[in-house]
């Protein structure tokens, strides 16, 4: 049933019940444009964190990138010489209330309880802490005072509106920019295009997968003639498996690669595999942030070994939620292998000079 909706939110299945859905799609984001505009005439009050606050979100269901931007702008913010925090709401972690996922220098939650996100995040950064919790205003308190941070990054905050912030960034997948065109739950936008005029730094990503960035870039300005516009891609650092073993990219060269994920965009994936000159002999796809038992790796483990491929192939999201004993690292064909990124925008002198400059940007957030 959920993989039919989730055909129905993407424009693949049609019917009664996609009708139905679009129907819901029109109430929903009549509450979204009410619920901007409570807040725009201050019905609903914006809270002054009293730090600065960079927001990174996007206006589509997943697939943007906005992890791996979330901890390039954090260690970027590090080198700046600010105590930078990340604030994430932790999708899908079981942990209640506020939970610091790490301090910066320790993991205090896993996987599941932390949401697959925040461990990423926690795991790939040193000296940053992690503050998980629905209430990103008491988070971003409690880590003043816990941490005396004085940068917060807030994961995943364009529709949170209650919480201010100095720079509100819009993070738009250049390969699949606005879905089907329609609101959820009758397709992939999260708001009304109106709100990419809320934007204040526009950065389109995985740029460099796309023929269409200014078909986009036109559509943009249509909602937000004003905001500075980047162009983003993905740097291949290497591969890492289970054990913490490390290989070259190049190592992916002419091989037969068996992929699998469980992402918002399963596409672009298998586009930066394929541009590396692997060859992709056989897939499997499941629902974003989706946990894997061991029967489900056993399966990857079958498939993999009738489709004839010598490597199995995932995302670093994806192999945070793997558990150990369903894969067995010491054969070859059971080996599991996370193709590990980084967030580079192409103008890094423009994006830094712009993220940090002291006063508003442009006034839309």
């Amino acid at each position: 049933m959920e993989e039919y909706v989730n055909g129905i939110i993407r424009g693949k299945n049609q019917g009664v019940f996609s009708f139905f859905l679009f129907l819901l799609s029109i109430v929903y984001g009549f509450i979204q444009r009410v619920r901007v505009l409570l807040y725009r005439k201050g019905l609903f009050k914006v809270e002054k964190i009293g730090s600065k606050v960079i927001s990174v979100g996007n206006i589509t269901l997943g697939g943007t990138g906005k992890t791996p931007a979330v901890m390039a702008i954090a260690q970027m913010g590090t080198e700046k010489s600010f105590k930078v925090t990340i604030i994430t709401r932790g999708y899908k972690g079981k942990a209640e209330g506020i939970n610091v996922v790490s301090d910066g220098s320790r993991i205090l939650l896993n996987c599941e309880d932390a949401g697959d996100e925040p461990y990423l995040m926690a795991k790939k950064l040193n000296g940053i802490p992690v503050v998980k919790g629905k209430n990103r205003y008491l988070s971003a308190r409690f880590a003043i005072k816990r941490f005396g941070s004085d940068l917060f990054i807030l994961d995943d905050g364009f529709q949170h509106l209650k919480i201010h912030r100095d720079v509100n960034i819009l993070l738009i997948d250049a390969t699949d920019p606005f879905g089907n065109n329609r609101i959820f739950p009758g397709g992939t936008l999260r708001e009304p295009l109106t709100a990419i005029g809320r934007a204040d730094i526009i950065v389109l990503t995985k740029s460099d997968l796309s023929q269409k960035n200014a078909e986009t870039i036109k559509k943009i300005r249509e909602y937000n003639p004003s905001a500075p516009i980047f162009t983003s891609y993905y740097y291949l650092i290497d591969l890492v498996d289970m054990k913490g073993d490390i290989m070259p990219v190049k190592g992916i060269k002419g091989r037969s690669l068996f992929i699998f994920s469980g992402l918002a965009n399963h596409s672009s994936f298998r586009s930066i595999i394929e541009r590396e000159g692997a060859r992709v002999k056989g897939e499997l796809t499941y629902p974003d942030h989706f946990y894997y038992s061991e029967s489900d790796m056993k399966e990857i483990k079958k498939k993999s070994e009738s489709a004839g491929a010598d490597m199995i192939v995932t995302t670093e999201k994806d192999i945070v939620r793997i558990p150990y004993q369903g894969v067995e690292p010491e054969t070859s064909s059971g080996q599991v292998w996370a193709l590990r990124i980084e967030f580079i925008v192409e103008d890094r002198e423009g994006w830094e000079s712009i993220l940090f400059q002291k006063g508003p940007i442009g006034g839309n957030s």
